[in-house]
């Protein structure tokens, strides 16, 4: 199943292999980012491959259309086909192109050569990400990801790949010049350069079996929040209540606590102390989303704006949530890291 529902990415890989030997030497993707790689490590660097999108949504591929590489390699390239109402509505939001870097330290997105908010990794984090999905056993389209993330794991940080999706351009629109190639993508600031913190807020949380919360204050006191009385104040949509049966699946998967941080250099998850890749961004790419979002009218206009006026706050607010559950029967307790 896996074999089948990857095929046309291996595919298309190879036959854009294939058709490179003809290309002079250009930048490519890196996967080590300084580090030494050995040749026994399996390794792909690309340089950029354009997909051009006709305005019936048909991409094409070194002048080869679908039907032409699903011939030559015997894979299915369907999930790369648009419709002519979704190119429609690119170009009335003047998108132009759309580029997906992978590289052996992240994944990185822009629009018409505008960084957004990206997805930074190392070999520490891409584990734990591998272990959680193990341990949830998530499905898609009822593929179970726990039975092929581990295998693919290996291939994350060993390939490099730029793909670039290019939108017909509607007519009276100035053209958008392509990112440069060899222009390194954003990341995360040094920690002696990050902006100071335009507020500092703690919000630790200890659930009960039933998955309700309780707030740690000063001295150890706990404080519950009552559903009630956050009724009344029109917020009952707040996602702090948990229902037993995922208390009980967070018991079994000996999940003690998570953390989520936020700073001037992206969201940080943690799960019993393990991080996660990071959701990097600054305050460059944080007003690039808005912008995007605002132009596409998928978000409601007037919580944009009010996001737009927040933006830099939120881009360096230092918030820290610690959720903390019950400890399972057996299960060695695990003790938090010290904050920063």
């Amino acid at each position: 199943m896996v074999s089948k529902r990857f095929g046309w990415i291996v595919s298309l890989l190879l036959v854009t292999v294939l058709v490179l030997t003809a290309c002079g030497t250009r930048p490519v993707p890196s996967t080590s980012q300084g580090e030494k790689t050995s040749p026994q490590e399996f390794l792909i660097e690309l340089p950029r491959i354009t997909v051009n999108i006709d305005e019936q949504g048909t991409p094409t591929v070194m002048g080869m259309s679908l039907a032409d590489l699903a011939k030559l390699t015997g894979s299915p390239m369907a999930p790369l086909q648009l419709t002519p109402e979704q190119v429609t509505q690119f170009q009335a939001n003047n998108i132009q192109h759309i580029e997906l870097l992978h590289r052996g330290d992240g994944l990185y997105l822009f629009v018409n050569s505008k960084a957004l908010p990206y997805v930074k990794w190392d070999q520490n984090t891409l584990q734990n990400a591998a272990k959680m999905l193990q341990t949830f056993d998530p499905q898609v389209n009822g593929m179970h990801l726990a039975e092929w993330i581990p295998s693919l794991l290996p291939m994350v940080r060993s390939v490099g790949l730029d793909l670039v999706f290019m939108i017909p351009v509607k007519a009276g629109a100035t053209k958008i010049e392509v990112r440069p190639e060899d222009q390194e993508p954003p990341a995360p600031a040094a920690d002696g350069a990050q902006l100071p913190a335009a507020a500092v807020v703690q919000l630790p949380i200890v659930y009960d079996a039933a998955g309700a919360p309780q707030v740690i204050g000063r001295g150890g006191q706990m404080f519950r929040p009552d559903a009630a009385a956050l009724a009344q104040m029109g917020l009952t949509n707040l996602p702090i209540y948990l229902t037993p049966d995922t208390i009980q699946s967070l018991m079994r998967s000996n999940v003690q606590f998570i953390t989520i941080q936020s700073s001037s250099a992206g969201l940080q998850v943690s799960v019993n102390n393990d991080p996660l890749p990071l959701i990097g961004w600054g305050e460059a790419e944080l007003a690039n989303a808005l912008e995007l979002a605002k132009g596409t009218g998928s978000v409601d206009p007037a919580a944009l704006d009010l996001v737009a006026k927040f933006a830099p706050f939120i881009a360096n607010l230092d918030l820290t949530i610690y959720m903390e559950f019950p400890l399972a029967k057996g299960a060695e307790q695990i003790q938090p890291a010290t904050s920063k």
